[in-house]
Order: C-alpha cells, then sequence, then structure tokens
C-alpha cells in the first residue's frame, strides 16, 4: 500500500479478492484518513471493507492488534473466517473470542497478544477484556471494528 501526503494525491491499494467496488474503496480510504462510520445495507460488503482496513493497519504497525467486535457467537465465526480467507497478509492470524472460548487470567490474554493480530469477539467479551480486566490495552490497538455499532 502507497500512502501519500499532505497536498499529494492520496493512493490507497488493496490487492486481495474479490476486487472491492468503487465504494468501497472510497469507504477504505475514508477510513484510512480518520474515524469513520461505514453505514452500507446488508450484503454491499461492510466485512470486505473491514478487512481492506485492517490488513492497511496491519501493514501500518504489524505489532499492533486489530479488534472486531460483533453482536452474535455465529457472527463471531464468520466474521473471523471472512478474515482469514481474504486478508492479503500471510502472517494474520485469528481468535475468535466467545464467552466459552475465553479464559478470565493474565497468562491466557497474554499468550493470546503473542499468538494473534487480530481478535473477533461478542462486543460484551471485548468490553470485560479491555476495560474491565485491562488485558488489552488501548495503546496496543490500531483499528477498532464494531460490527452493526448502532448496538455496541
Amino acid at each position: 500500500m502507497v500512502v501519500g501526503a499532505g497536498d499529494e494525491a492520496e493512493v490507497l491499494c488493496w490487492s486481495g479478492e474479490p476486487a472491492p467496488r468503487s465504494y468501497q474503496v472510497e469507504a477504505f480510504r475514508q477510513v484510512c484518513r480518520q474515524n469513520t462510520i461505514v453505514n452500507l445495507d446488508t450484503g454491499l460488503g461492510k466485512t470486505l471493507i473491514a478487512v481492506m482496513c485492517m490488513d492497511h493497519f496491519l501493514s501500518l504497525a504489524p505489532d499492533k492488534k486489530v479488534i472486531v467486535g460483533v453482536k452474535t457467537t455465529q457472527l463471531v465465526r464468520q466474521q473471523a473466517h471472512f478474515i482469514q480467507g481474504h486478508s492479503v497478509h500471510s502472517h494474520v492470524r485469528v481468535l475468535d473470542l466467545t464467552g466459552k472460548s475465553v479464559q478470565w487470567n493474565q497468562d491466557w490474554w497474554f499468550q493470546a497478544l503473542q499468538h494473534y493480530n487480530v481478535f473477533v469477539g461478542i462486543a460484551e467479551v471485548l468490553k470485560k477484556a479491555m476495560v474491565d480486566h485491562g488485558f488489552i490495552r488501548s495503546e496496543q490497538v490500531s483499528l477498532l471494528v464494531l460490527d452493526e455499532c448502532h448496538h455496541a
């Protein structure tokens, strides 16, 4: 990915499949510039936009984590599978976090942070990990994606 700065024309590219539609590219570029809510109808490719953004932020800060909060266990698995299958990074390691898959101790989270760079979880699990217990700190995160953010 090439990012121009200042008054230069900004070029953000993504080489993955499927090829994004023009509105997905524009949403991707907007997210890369500033905090953004992407509001599109179901089936218009918000998840692909999220993967494009994850790839960009993982390239910029490979030691930082990407957090994806979703509403249901089914969506955790669906999103984790899509991310793993569509990321252009061969080093992407996705951990799906549901109430049953998580252990609430420092050692478990330390190991998870060492081995994974994308965390997909039920929003409540992520809140507990980040806010209630402090296992994931904001300075460790380069991108936070909230699926259906009106429910978050």
